[in-house]
């Protein structure tokens, strides 16, 4: 009774935690905490300042710090924790004691034991490193999710700059052309314009107005998808440097780590946990086929004959009608499922990587071109401009030569804005730039 009662003195009490009746989800960044925790060193030497524009580092760490499915994430690692040190937590021993008096005599007698399940502790070791790997795999998930959620942050920042970008030129543009819409009205007063070159302007002013809606709403809806990325109340304003220099060297640091993929890519690594938490189970389903012992050591003392004994109990349990051979069979069949599983992600991350690779390759050879066109066709609208100033030239061919070259220079953009979000799923599926360890670090990011 005494082991007993110190035994319930050791447990935990039970406090009741109740749901909250409103839920604040309005988050604002503080940018005081400190980025010396986070796991990815290229983010540790980011100082935040609210009063200077995000660029891509900036967006990276509030996406770490304040992302709400990281947050989830990182609650279901602390259960896996949890999990891993009950796994390892040493058997509870039994103890039984009893006290008994004879009927109709003074005599008493008594029976107390200490025992132990010898099964039980066979399989606590493969228990044990099961739950450890397990809780590996989760951890190492969290990491890879952490990754895609700095990527799909880096990439809205991408297209968010793009529409800001986008808007901010087709607005310039109709600017313009609502001055070259003033002098045509000028010239078709004294005869100098024809009707029909007038509603051609006037058409292309309505398209251009059309172009820029769509681009408002467009960044509108990049707004949104940042904020939600960030964890961030809709109404932070949020302000970003323009666009991420680009380097060749992305290119090659990636083509470095496609060797070693295996070892880099966090969900790669998660699979590998997986199967070996498997394994280990399939060991405990081996060692459960034998019988358990359960030993019992006690010491009693009859109700009739006050003869003091000590004894000893075998218990055995005889695995033969418990479905243990069923059980080993669907863990080994679960251990070759996630070793055809890890195969497929294996080829299937190299497959991916050198499909981007060759991606990146034809949008920099149409970079190239389309550079070479909008400086051909920014010497021509300057020429143009000339000839009309001299009268050798209408306001439809400058609008004209103009317009194309508005329409050249968006191409050229949305060309960029496309090789920047693939330069980061690169970085992202190799563990290069920001995602790399310590002696990769790309400064110049």
């Amino acid at each position: 009774m005494m082991i007993l009662g110190m035994t319930l003195g050791h447990c935990t009490r039970y406090v009741a935690k109740p749901l909250p009746v409103l839920v604040d989800d309005a988050k604002w960044p503080t940018f005081k905490a400190s980025v010396s925790q986070l796991e990815l060193p290229a983010l540790k030497k980011v100082k935040l300042d609210a009063t200077q524009p995000w660029n891509m580092l900036t967006v990276a760490v509030l996406a770490v710090l304040h992302n709400p499915e990281l947050e989830s994430a990182a609650q279901a690692e602390q259960v896996a924790e949890a999990e891993a040190f009950s796994a390892g937590l040493l058997p509870d021993p039994q103890v039984q004691a009893g006290r008994e008096r004879a009927m109709g005599r003074s005599t008493q007698g008594y029976q107390y034991g200490l025992g132990f399940d010898t099964g039980v502790w066979l399989e606590h070791d493969s228990v044990h490193r099961a739950a450890e790997a397990h809780f590996n795999q989760i951890r190492l998930d969290r990491y890879w999710q952490q990754w895609q959620v700095i990527a799909a942050a880096e990439q809205a920042f991408v297209q968010q700059v793009y529409a800001e970008q986008r808007l901010h030129s087709l607005e310039s543009f109709l600017n313009q052309l609502h001055q070259w819409e003033l002098y045509a009205l000028q010239q078709e007063k004294q005869g100098l314009l024809r009707d029909d070159q007038l509603h051609h302007l006037h058409m292309l002013k309505a398209s251009m107005e059309r172009l820029r809606q769509s681009a408002e709403l467009a960044s509108e809806q990049g707004q949104v998808t940042l904020h939600t990325l960030l964890g961030l109340d809709p109404g932070v304003p949020v302000r970003l440097s323009g666009f991420p220099e680009y380097y060749p060297e992305a290119i090659h640091e990636a083509q470095s780590h496609l060797e070693r993929l295996s070892q880099i890519r966090p969900d790669l690594r998660a699979l590998q946990q997986g199967y070996k938490s498997q394994e280990e189970r399939v060991r405990q389903a081996v060692l459960a086929q034998f019988p358990s012992v359960g030993v019992m050591l006690t010491r009693s003392r009859d109700v009739y004959e006050p003869v003091n004994a000590l004894g000893l109990e075998l218990q055995f349990s005889l695995p033969v009608l418990s479905g243990q051979q069923g059980v080993l069979a669907t863990q080994k069949a679960s251990r070759a499922q996630l070793y055809k599983e890890y195969e497929r992600r294996v080829r299937q991350a190299d497959f991916d990587v050198k499909a981007l690779l060759q991606r990146l390759q034809i949008l920099n050879r149409q970079l190239q071109q389309q550079q070479t066109e909008l400086q051909r066709q920014t010497r021509y609208r300057m020429e143009i401009e000339s000839a009309m100033q001299r009268n050798d030239a209408g306001i439809e061919s400058v609008v004209e030569a103009r317009n194309d070259e508005e329409s050249m220079f968006l191409e050229r953009e949305q060309t960029l804005r496309d090789r920047a979000v693939q330069t980061i799923a690169l970085q992202l599926l190799t563990g290069s730039g920001v995602f790399a360890p310590e002696e990769h670090i790309v400064t110049h990011r």
